[in-house]
């Protein structure tokens, strides 16, 4: 990965990932698998877990799929299939207000 992103992703209070059937596709690059996002979401997780950044994740599916990044799913996640006409957006905006307010999560 690349360390840009990874200074970028360390530094980060919130860490939200789009999730979508798309995202879960292999992407084939000279013969092997690269999702480089998931090495993103691997980063992140991994700095939670280390406990090296307190970062919140906040996973965002944008479609229908049912697939979840097998570390995020113990996480709340929000459903924004179809342009958010759910109110998941106001959810997301209110979940961010709350991590700014009260810096915890």
């Amino acid at each position: 990965m690349d360390e840009t992103i990874s200074n970028a992703i360390s530094s980060l209070p919130v860490f939200i990932p789009i999730v979508s059937d798309a995202a879960r596709q292999i992407q084939p690059e000279n013969g092997t698998v690269v999702k480089y996002h998931i090495r993103e979401w691997e980063w992140a997780y991994g700095q939670k877990v280390r406990g090296l950044n307190p970062i919140h994740i906040i996973p965002v599916v944008i479609d229908d799929t049912q697939w979840m990044y097998e570390s995020f799913k113990k996480y709340v996640y929000l459903r924004i299939p179809g342009g958010g006409q759910t109110g998941e957006y106001e959810k997301l905006r209110d979940r961010l207000r709350e991590i700014t307010a009260y810096g915890e999560g």
